[in-house]
């Protein structure tokens, strides 16, 4: 069932969300897996709002635009790189999934050193 779990927030102390601890634990574990299968490096961010938080995973990629990562949320789809790589391309629509549950988001963005993922969730 949903709980209430804290996070640590930049100096501001714990922020606390209600949510499913093992969905979303999987769901960014996801995201990190990605970073660093398709980006060699992954660098977690928190940001908060009063009525919603977004964890943020920036990859260090080679320039994988966010039209081409959206496109790869649909069921099967995996990266070109991703032949080496064990799965059934199921990560991003597991994350997805996820965010909808919490009343979120999943979106991707260019970031200053790769591609960043951004999963949005709502603060109940």
């Amino acid at each position: 069932g949903a709980r209430a779990g804290a996070l640590p927030g930049p100096g501001a102390g714990p922020v606390l969300v209600t949510a499913r601890p093992v969905a979303l634990g999987r769901a960014i574990g996801n995201l990190i897996d990605n970073a660093l299968k398709y980006g060699r490096h992954a660098e977690v961010a928190l940001e908060v709002a009063a009525d919603r938080v977004a964890i943020l995973v920036e990859d260090a990629g080679q320039g994988m635009d966010a039209r081409a990562v959206e496109a790869m949320m649909r069921p099967f789809r995996r990266g070109e790189n991703a032949a080496t790589t064990e799965g059934f391309g199921l990560g991003l629509t597991i994350v997805q999934a996820v965010a909808e549950q919490h009343g979120g988001s999943l979106s991707f963005h260019d970031g200053a050193h790769g591609l960043i993922a951004r999963l949005e969730l709502a603060r109940r």
